[in-house]
C-alpha cells in the first residue's frame, strides 16, 4: 500500500489479532444471515462493519465524507433523531482512530495549536454569555426562533472537524485531496448555476440548486473560494497537469458570482481582482500579465453576454432610499445593524447569548432577520471578548500563511497564496453574512494549519541548515509533528 494511505499502523499484535477476529466474525455473520434468508439486514450490517474498518484504516476518508455531506447539504437522520445524522455517525467512528492516535503520541498535542486555543476560548465565552442570557432573558417569547441549540451544535461539530482534520490530514497528498474535492464541488455548483441561468430566462438572481450554492448570499464566496484556488494553481503551481482546463473554468466562475445579484459579490470580485493584479510574488513575467489580461477580458465578455441586467443593477445599488432592485433588502439590513448596535450597547461584555439574536431582534424591532454581519454577530451574541478572539484566530492563520508564502518551498506557494486570498475574501464576506460558523471557514482554517504543520515538519527535520528567520513562528515539539 502506498505510504500516503497509511494513516494509522497497528503495531500491537493483540490489536491486529482483534481486527482480524472482527473481520472473521463479520464474515461469519454474513454467511449465517445469507443461509437464513435474511439478506437485507445482513447486507446492512456487513456494509456498516466494512465501512468502520475502512475508516479505522483511512480516517481521512471519513473527514472527506463529512465535508462532502456538509457542502451538498446531505444529512439524512437515522431513527428520526437529528442527533443521528450520517455525518455524526462518521464522527463517532472517527473517535476510535483519534483515541488511538493520541495514545500513540502520549499527549494531546492539538491543544498547542493557537487557533484551537482561540476556538476553545470563544466556546467558553459563548457558554458564559448563554448562562448570563438565561438569567437576563428568562422568558423566550418566540421559542421557535431560538437558535441556541442549533448554533451550539454547529460550533461543536465544526471544531471537532478541525481536530479530525489536523490529526488525519497529515500528508500533502491528503491535503491536496481536500483541495481538489472542494474545487470539483464548486465547479459542479457553478455548472449547475449556468444551466439554471440558460434554461430559466428572466431569472433575477442566479444560484445553484443544491448545497451551499442554494443561497445567493453564500454562493459568491463559494465561487470566489474556488476561483482563488484555481487562479493560484494556474499561476504558481509547479506542475503543469490540468492547467489547460483551469484557465477556461476560472474565467467562468466570477461571472456566476456577479449573476447572484449580491452586493457583497461585487465587493469580493473587486478585492479578488486587486489581490491578483497587485500580487508580485514570484515575479510577473510578460506571459503572466498577458494571461491575466486575457482572463479579465474573457470574464468581462461573459458578464456582458450572460449576467442578467437586473442582477447587475442589484449588485451595484448601494442606495437604501432608492426604488432600485434590492432597495428593501438594503433597508432591512440597515435596520438590522441599528438593532444589533442597540443589543451590543445593552450587553457589550457578555452579549445576549449564542443564538438569541434572531428572536430578540424579532421581538424588539418586529423584523425577522439574522445579523448578516459576522462582526456584529460576534459582538451582539458573545460580547467584545468573542470578537477579539475571532480576530486573533484569523490573524494567527494569516501570519502562518504569510510565513509559508515568504519562506516555504515553491510547491507550497500556490496553496499558501490561495488560502491567503480566501482569508482576505472571508473578511469582506463577513461584513454581509454570518460566516464565522460556516463550513468553508473551518475548512480554510484547518487546511491552513495543516499546510503550516507540513512545512514546519520539513523545517524541523532540516533545522541546522535553516536560518532562524525562515523557521516557523511556533516551535512544536516532535510528538506533535509525527505522522
Amino acid at each position: 500500500m502506498p505510504p500516503f494511505t497509511r494513516t494509522f499502523e497497528i503495531e500491537s499484535p493483540m490489536l491486529r489479532l482483534a481486527v482480524h477476529g472482527l473481520g472473521v466474525a463479520l464474515l461469519t455473520v454474513i454467511v449465517g444471515y445469507i443461509l437464513s434468508g435474511k439478506e437485507l439486514p445482513l447486507l446492512l450490517a456487513g456494509l456498516a462493519g466494512l465501512f468502520c474498518l475502512i475508516l479505522f484504516r483511512n480516517p481521512h476518508w471519513g473527514v472527506l465524507a463529512i465535508f462532502l455531506f456538509w457542502f451538498i447539504r446531505y444529512s439524512p437522520t437515522l431513527l428520526g433523531s437529528r442527533f443521528l445524522q450520517l455525518s455524526h455517525i462518521i464522527a463517532l467512528v472517527l473517535f476510535v482512530p483519534l483515541a488511538l492516535r493520541m495514545l500513540r503520541d502520549r499527549e494531546i498535542w492539538v491543544w498547542r495549536v493557537p487557533q484551537v486555543k482561540y476556538l476553545l476560548g470563544i466556546g467558553l465565552l459563548f457558554l458564559v454569555s448563554s448562562m448570563w442570557a438565561d438569567y437576563k432573558y428568562p422568558v423566550t417569547f418566540m421559542p421557535e426562533l431560538d437558535r441556541t441549540f442549533e448554533m451550539t451544535q454547529d460550533y461543536i461539530t465544526h471544531t471537532l472537524f478541525l481536530v479530525f482534520f489536523l490529526y488525519f490530514v497529515n500528508t500533502r497528498k491528503k491535503l491536496d485531496a481536500f483541495v481538489w474535492l472542494a474545487i470539483v464541488l464548486i465547479v459542479l455548483s457553478v455548472a449547475d448555476a449556468y444551466s439554471r441561468l440558460l434554461l430559466m430566462p428572466g431569472v433575477r438572481r442566479v444560484n445553484a440548486s443544491f448545497g451551499l450554492g442554494k443561497s445567493p448570499t453564500v454562493f459568491p464566496y463559494v465561487c470566489l473560494f474556488g476561483a482563488s484556488l484555481l487562479w493560484c494553481y494556474y499561476s504558481f503551481a509547479q506542475t503543469k497537469r490540468w492547467k489547460g482546463w483551469a484557465g477556461p473554468v476560472l474565467a467562468s466562475i466570477p461571472v456566476i458570482a456577479l449573476a447572484t445579484g449580491s452586493r457583497t459579490a461585487l465587493l469580493q470580485l473587486m478585492a479578488f481582482a486587486t489581490l491578483v493584479f497587485m500580487d508580485r510574488s514570484g515575479g510577473w513575467s510578460s506571459s503572466k500579465r498577458l494571461r491575466g489580461l486575457f482572463l479579465l477580458v474573457c470574464v468581462g465578455l461573459l458578464m456582458t453576454l450572460v449576467v442578467p441586467t437586473i442582477a447587475v443593477m442589484r449588485s451595484t445599488s448601494f442606495e437604501s432610499t432608492a426604488t432600485s432592485p434590492g432597495a428593501q433588502s438594503l433597508k432591512d439590513r440597515v435596520k438590522t445593524v441599528q438593532a444589533g448596535a442597540a443589543l451590543v450597547a445593552s450587553d457589550p461584555v457578555l452579549g445576549v447569548g449564542l443564538g438569541n439574536f434572531l428572536w430578540l431582534h424579532t421581538a424588539g424591532w418586529g423584523l425577522r432577520r439574522f445579523p448578516h454581519n459576522s462582526y456584529l454577530w460576534a459582538l451582539a451574541e458573545g460580547g467584545i471578548g468573542v470578537l477579539v478572539l475571532y480576530l486573533m484566530l484569523f490573524y494567527a492563520t494569516y501570519r502562518m500563511l504569510r510565513q509559508i508564502e515568504n519562506h516555504g518551498p515553491p510547491d507550497y506557494l500556490w496553496l499558501a497564496k490561495a488560502f491567503k486570498f480566501n482569508l482576505i475574501l472571508l473578511m469582506i464576506y463577513s461584513m454581509t453574512d454570518d460566516a464565522w460558523l460556516h463550513d468553508l471557514t473551518f475548512l480554510l482554517i484547518a487546511a491552513s494549519i495543516a499546510l503550516y504543520r507540513l512545512w514546519a515538519t520539513e523545517v524541523m527535520r532540516a533545522a541546522p541548515a535553516v536560518p532562524d528567520d525562515r523557521r516557523p513562528l511556533t516551535t512544536l515539539q516532535p510528538a506533535g509533528m509525527r505522522r
